[in-house]
């Protein structure tokens, strides 16, 4: 069962909620990215296709957490 929780979670929040909402922000300011790249695909070294994914996670992450903040208020208010 935990196995399963982590491949939904890290699919859905990294490669998905992170990696969507970067693409739109850059988008958004004109700044051309694509998707590829974004997800570390376009990358020549390991580091470079590491960073992108831990930024991919980390936006994810703020989002989740946001996202749950905003519901909770609006249930409980």
């Amino acid at each position: 069962m935990d196995i399963i929780i982590e491949i939904l979670f890290r699919n859905f929040l990294t490669h998905f909620v992170g990696l969507n909402t970067r693409y739109w922000i850059f988008q958004l300011f004109g700044i051309k990215k694509t998707r590829r790249y974004l997800a570390g695909e376009e990358q020549n070294d390991n580091v470079g296709s590491f960073s992108q994914n831990i930024l991919n996670a980390i936006v994810g992450i703020i989002l989740i957490v946001l996202f749950s903040f905003i519901i909770a208020w609006i249930v409980y208010k």
